[in-house]
C-alpha cells in the first residue's frame, strides 16, 4: 500500500507545498475538481474530484490502496474546512474542525473577534439587498461588501457611493456559497502579513511582510510582499496576531494573518507661492480685503488611499477684514476656503476642501 502525501488543491500556489513533501521524502497525492489543476500533472497520485467531498475523496484513496500520511492546503481559502475534516476523518494531524468552521465564515470569525475581545471594521451581514442598503446607511461611507464564505478576494468590492451599492451587492451574493454578504467599514493604511506557529496556544513569530497591492478594483489583491517590514515595533503585531489565531480556535499549528494597521493622521508639508491680493483703499485704518493663492501639497501617504496620490494641488480663496493697529501693526480677521486635488492624475481624486477662520497679526508693509 503506497503512502503519500494529501495536497488538496492542485493550483500552482501549491507547488511550494508538493515540493516540500518530494523533499521530505513522501510520495504526493493531489486533489482537485478541475482535470486542468497543473500539479495534477506532477503528482505521484491524481484524484480528480472536488476536494469539498470528502467522503468522495476517501473513497478514492480507499480504491487506490492509498495510506495518506499527512493532508494539507496552501493558498487556498475554499479547502481549509475539507482539509480539516479529512485531516480529522483520517486520524491525522490538522486544523481543529471548529477552527475550519469559524475562519471559513466571516460571521462566525466576527462573533469569535467579539468575544475574545479582538479589534476588528464595524460591519453588518445582509442576505439581499434591501439589508445591504439599511447596512450602508448605519455603517456610512465608505463599506467593504464581501461575501461571507468567498476565496481570492472574489466578489470583494468597496463601495463609496450609494448607487455603486446594487452591483456590488450582486457580486457578493454571485461569489457566495451560502448566498449571504458582510457589509465592514473600509479601513485606510497599510496592510500586512503575520506569520507564526502555535504549539499550545503559545506562539512563535516567524516573519512580517507588507502587503503592495494592485491598484483597485480589484481590492486588496496582493502583487509583493516586501520584507522587511518597515514596521517600527512588530512586537505589537505579533500579539495581535496571537490573539486573534486564539480566538478562533487555533491551538497548534502554522498562523497566517492579515492585518491592516490604521493610522488616523495624514501629515504633509505645502506651499502657496502665488498670490494675487485684492484690496479696498488701505489708507484707511479699517478695510476688506480678497485672497487666491495656488500651490503644491506632499502626504506622506496617499490620500484617502493607496489609488490616490501623494503629491496634489492646492488653491486657497481668503476673504475678511483688515485693521491697522498703531503705527506698524496689522491685524486680520479672514474665512479661508482651501481646495486639495490631484486633478485627476490617479485613479482616486476625492478633493479635499477645508473651510478655516484666520485671526492674525503681523507688521504693516512699508510704504514707499
Amino acid at each position: 500500500m503506497p503512502k503519500a502525501f494529501v495536497l488538496t488543491g492542485g493550483s500552482r500556489s501549491q507547488l511550494g507545498l508538493l515540493e516540500q513533501a518530494r523533499a521530505l521524502g513522501h510520495e504526493v497525492c493531489v486533489v482537485d475538481g478541475s482535470d486542468r489543476a497543473p500539479l495534477l500533472a506532477e503528482a505521484d497520485h491524481a484524484i480528480v474530484r472536488s476536494f469539498t467531498d470528502v467522503n468522495g475523496v476517501i473513497g478514492e484513496l480507499e480504491a487506490r490502496g492509498i495510506k495518506p500520511v499527512a493532508v494539507a492546503t496552501m493558498g487556498s481559502d475554499q479547502a481549509v474546512l475539507p482539509t480539516a475534516q479529512l485531516a480529522e476523518r483520517l486520524g491525522l494531524p490538522g486544523l481543529p474542525v471548529a477552527a475550519a468552521r469559524t475562519v471559513a465564515d466571516k460571521r462566525r470569525m466576527r462573533a469569535a473577534f467579539e468575544k475574545r475581545k479582538v479589534r476588528f471594521p464595524k460591519g453588518r451581514e445582509a442576505a439581499s439587498f434591501e439589508e445591504a442598503e439599511q447596512a450602508f446607511h448605519q455603517l456610512g461611507a465608505p463599506v467593504v461588501v464581501k461575501p461571507v464564505d468567498g476565496s481570492a478576494q472574489r466578489g470583494v468590492t468597496e463601495v463609496r457611493t450609494e448607487g455603486e451599492l446594487p452591483d456590488a451587492v450582486d457580486r457578493a451574493l454571485t461569489a457566495s456559497r451560502s448566498g449571504a454578504l458582510v457589509l465592514e467599514q473600509y479601513l485606510d493604511g497599510d496592510e500586512f502579513t503575520v506569520n507564526g506557529f502555535l504549539l499550545d496556544r503559545e506562539y512563535f513569530p516567524m516573519s512580517v511582510t507588507q502587503r503592495l497591492l494592485y491598484p483597485p478594483p480589484p481590492l486588496g489583491v496582493c502583487i509583493a510582499h516586501r520584507y522587511p517590514s518597515g514596521l517600527r515595533n512588530e512586537e505589537r503585531i505579533f500579539e495581535f496576531a496571537h490573539a486573534a489565531s486564539c480566538a478562533v480556535g487555533l491551538k497548534t499549528g502554522p498562523s497566517y494573518v492579515q492585518i491592516r494597521i490604521q493610522d488616523g493622521h495624514a501629515y504633509g508639508v505645502g506651499t502657496l507661492p502665488l498670490a494675487i491680493r485684492g484690496a479696498l483703499d488701505e489708507s484707511k485704518p479699517l478695510g476688506a480685503f480678497v485672497d487666491l493663492s495656488a500651490g503644491l501639497q506632499y502626504f506622506f501617504r496617499a490620500i484617502p488611499d493607496d489609488r490616490a496620490t501623494r503629491l496634489n494641488a492646492q488653491l486657497m480663496a481668503s476673504a475678511g477684514l483688515r485693521s491697522t493697529i498703531g503705527q506698524k501693526l496689522e491685524g486680520e480677521l479672514a474665512y479661508r476656503l482651501l481646495h486639495i486635488s490631484n486633478g485627476g492624475t490617479a485613479t482616486a481624486n476625492p478633493g479635499l476642501n477645508f473651510h478655516q477662520i484666520a485671526i492674525g497679526v503681523g507688521f504693516r508693509p512699508r510704504k514707499r
